[in-house]
């Protein structure tokens, strides 16, 4: 997947959105989040080690749950998968969906106390799971930022999401394009006062007008 967009913001440069075959799992380096999927035809993003049975992980839950929120993790299946995190079930297709693990979230890195603390980590959830969902589904995208010369100027990757690849893209090109205008606006400058600098010397050396260059 290839796509060239061009950007008001930005006059003159574009940007190559392309799909990354490579990006990494979303908070897979995170101490602070867990997610685990207990199903024979998906991976387990936590590798096993909060169990491998919904009594193992249940177990876990009861040992860390001072340290940990939780929130129940549901799958819905039908050509791809979607993720959603609550304390029920989202989907309206009890078929198709179900409950397969859990998001957990260490309270230290995600707020304290309980409460309206609790509703917004169900919030924070729901976003792990809907990204992990994303980047499972294969939403990873990377931009290539070119300038009105057809040469790159900058490039990035692992992107979860096409809005967010492209909000990124423009932004980078903003970048490039002002970066472009400062440029171009120190080189008039320079010119100018070389110019002016070359003049003073005419002046001064008493240079006559048909033999200054």
């Amino acid at each position: 997947m290839s796509e060239t967009l061009s950007f008001k913001t930005a006059p003159g440069f574009t940007a190559q959105i392309v799909h990354d075959d490579d990006c990494e799992r979303p908070y897979g380096d995170d101490d602070g989040v867990k997610l685990v999927v207990l199903h024979r035809n998906y991976l387990d993003p936590a590798e096993g080690k909060l169990g491998r049975t919904a009594d193992e992980v249940a177990a876990w839950m009861k040992e860390n749950a001072r340290e940990w929120y939780f929130a129940n993790l549901y799958m819905y299946e039908h050509s791809g998968v979607a993720y959603r995190a609550g304390m029920s079930n989202p989907f309206s297709c009890p078929w198709d969906s179900g409950q397969v693990g859990i998001v957990a979230l260490k309270k230290s890195d995600w707020g304290r106390g309980k409460g309206e603390r609790n509703a917004k980590r169900l919030e924070y959830a729901r976003t792990v799971a809907e990204e992990y969902g994303r980047w499972a589904n294969g939403e990873c995208y990377g931009y290539i930022i070119h300038d009105p010369d057809g040469n790159e100027q900058d490039s990035c990757w692992g992107h979860i999401g096409y809005e967010w690849a492209t909000e990124a893209a423009e932004e980078a090109a903003k970048h490039a394009y002002v970066q472009r205008q400062q440029q171009e606006a120190r080189e008039r400058e320079e010119a100018r006062l070389a110019r002016q600098a070359k003049t003073k010397a005419y002046i001064k050396h008493h240079v006559p007008l048909e033999r200054r260059t």
